[in-house]
Order: structure tokens, then sequence, then C-alpha cells
């Protein structure tokens, strides 16, 4: 979100005006057009001068009275924090004549959408031309957005790490359990063969010990790491958590320059499902689909969702890339823990995306005859399933 008084983008104007310019000869009915409109945008236009002094202003429908401003400097209404570059990109433009624009705080908490210039002539002082749009409420709803894509970073870290302990506790059990029955293999042949007492084996027998202890530990922790949370389930609209989840990775896919299209069916029954987890494994797709793109170095980024109802029994949810598609050795391991073609991945973005699936009766495959890139169905039972939209 660029909303920190950055300095947007600047350019130069294509023509230069002045206030003798406009036009005197208009005749009263021009002039009560004009003076209308001006009265009731949703937006203040102000003239200030180089003091940040505001000469004019339209009588904006935004609560506030050109009587009440002009006068006074434009920067008594600024917050602190924005103050300082809010008068050096005035400043800036009064020596460039470049339309300037950023996005500022007021002293009353709103968020405001500010548009500066071209220098101007008015009453025989160049004046600026400062256009000012409140711009809070869409400011509000990207706070909402950022907040939730850092709920679903910290949970898909946690849930990282929880599923990455308990694959290396079940992996590290496994040889542990080898070690101990060949310990006390030893100790009972050492015995057998050569009569010496298993007290008398005092370093084995402690490694037998260590290795049995451990090889416990690693078992209960797999099976606490393994427990699932309790899920907060309700009806929900597979479309609805699909338009949500892209609007989440808003940031992430304008950043990687990818193209996200829809291709949703109306006809899908709403279901009963943790619309969290849902987000989390489209998100999962999503991510991976983008990574694809920057390792290939792929040109033409484009990803669709799409839905459909398959037999009326099934949910079909698909996400198709035009990346680099999925190599033909890797597709037996694609979904297992650990199994990864990125040069920095740990390999259980598909393993999680398939567990919190089959928590649900569901599963997800890859569509091996799908030849543009890369193709995931995810598959969810239409159980106790409410009205279709």
């Amino acid at each position: 979100m660029t909303r920190v008084g950055h300095r947007g983008l600047s350019e130069k104007p294509a023509v230069m005006s002045t206030h003798d310019d406009w036009p005197s000869a208009l005749s009263d009915g021009h002039e009560d057009w004009r003076e209308t409109v001006f009265r009731h945008l949703p937006a203040i236009v102000m003239a200030v001068n180089a003091q940040g002094v505001i000469l004019d202003m339209n009588n904006a429908d935004v609560g506030i009275t050109r009587e009440a401003v002009c006068g006074q400097t434009v920067y008594q209404w600024i917050d602190a924090t924005y103050l300082e570059i809010y008068r050096e990109t005035l400043a800036e433009v009064f020596q460039t004549s470049e339309l300037h624009r950023l996005i500022i705080r007021d002293v009353n908490g709103k968020w405001w959408w500010v548009s500066m210039g071209p220098v101007i002539e008015y009453q025989s002082e160049p004046v600026v031309n400062i256009l000012t749009l409140d711009v809070t409420d869409q400011v509000s709803q990207e706070d909402d957005l950022g907040l939730e894509l850092e709920q679903y970073v910290r949970v898909s870290k946690l849930m990282m790490a929880g599923q990455l302990h308990a694959a290396i506790a079940h992996e590290i059990r496994q040889p542990l359990t080898t070690i101990a029955n060949y310990i006390d293999t030893s100790l009972r042949l050492l015995h057998q063969k050569h009569g010496i007492d298993k007290e008398d084996l005092e370093y084995l027998n402690r490694a037998l010990t260590i290795t049995l202890d451990a090889g416990k530990f690693a078992g209960e922790l797999r099976s606490f790491l393994s427990r699932k949370a309790p899920r907060k389930t309700e009806k929900i609209d597979i479309n609805d958590a699909i338009c949500r989840a892209i609007r989440m990775l808003l940031p992430l896919t304008q950043t990687h320059h990818t193209l996200v299209r829809f291709e949703l069916s109306c006809d899908i029954p709403k279901i009963e499902i943790d619309g969290f987890q849902l987000q989390q494994v489209l998100c999962n797709l999503i991510t991976n689909a983008i990574d694809a793109f920057e390792e290939a170095g792929i040109e033409n980024r484009e990803i669709v969702v799409s839905t459909k109802l398959v037999d009326d029994s099934r949910i079909c949810i698909c996400v198709a890339d035009t990346g680099p598609g999925v190599a033909v050795d890797r597709r037996d391991v694609l979904f297992k823990a650990f199994e990864t073609s990125k040069s920095e991945g740990l390999g259980l973005g598909l393993w999680i995306c398939r567990d919190i699936l089959s928590q649900y009766g569901g599963e997800i495959g890859l569509d091996n005859s799908y030849e543009n890139g890369a193709c995931f169905n995810c598959y969810l039972p239409v159980n106790n399933a409410a009205e279709s939209c």
C-alpha cells in the first residue's frame, strides 16, 4: 500500500494555462453551470500561493466552505507526519510546474489524494492548482486487506512450522527405532557369543536408553503436532471465498505483473468449510504459480481460477497458469513433503493443500492433459449444501 506521503508519477502538463486564458465572455448560463459543477464536486479545488496560503477554492460539497479557508494556510490542516513532504512537493511544483500526486493524512485522521499543478497566474500572482479528494474509505479497505494478508502469512508460517516439525519427527523416529534395534541386538550377541553380561556394557546400555527415549519423544511430538485444531466451519459461498483470496493477494500479483482471471460458475452450492483454510489452499496455489513465473522468466503471466459443479456431487476449483508446467519426473512426488523444485522451497505448500482438502473429504490433483502450463484441480464434496447463487 503506497500511502505514506509518497510522491506519485510526475508529468509535464500538455497545456499551460493562466487565469486570463479562462473564458471571460461566458454567458450567464455558462457561469451558472460552471458554478454548479464546482459547488457539487466531491473534491476540493484550491489556488495556493508559494507561502501555502489558499487564495481561492470551490464551494465543494465536502463540508468545508470557501469563506472558512480562504486566507488560511493549507499546512494547518495537514498531519505533522506529512507536512514536510507536502511543503517539499508544493515547492517543487512551483519550480518545475510539473504535476505531482501524493496521498496524505489531515489533522482529523482523514486520508486525501492530492494532485498539485500546474502553475498558473491568479490575480497577478503565481499559484498552484491543487485538487484534493477524500479517499479515507479506500485506505481503510486497504488497511483491512493488509491485515488479512498479514494474518494469512502469519498463520501459514505457523502451519508450515507445525507440519515441518511433524514431518521431521516422523523421519527421525524411524532411524532412531532402527538404531535402538541394532544396539539391542549387539547387546544380546555380546552376551550370547562372548559371555559378556549386559550390565557390563554400560555405555551401550545408556545409548539404548537414550535412543529409545528420543524415539518416544519424536513419536509424541509428531502425534501432538498432527492433531487438528478445531475448525470454524460455516456455510460459505465458494466463489466469494475465491474472490476474497485473490483480492488479498492483489499487492503480490500487481508487483509480479500477473493477470488473474475468473471463470466462476453460478450454480455452485454453499458448503460447510473453514473459509480461511480454503483461502490458504488458493493462496498457496497462486503464489506457487507466481514463483514459477519468476524462476522461469515467463513474460506472459496469467492465472485463471474457475469453478464448476461435477456430477451434482462435487465442486471443482481449478487454478491454471501459463507457466512452465510440471516436469514429468516430478508428478509422482508433487504432493509429498519436502519435494520441491524451488531453489529455496521447503516442499510443504502442496502437501498442506492436500492435507486441508482431505479434512473435508476433498482432494487435489494435477491435470496432466493441460499443456499450457500447470493446472491444479481441487475437489470438495457437496455436503450439507445450502442454496446456490
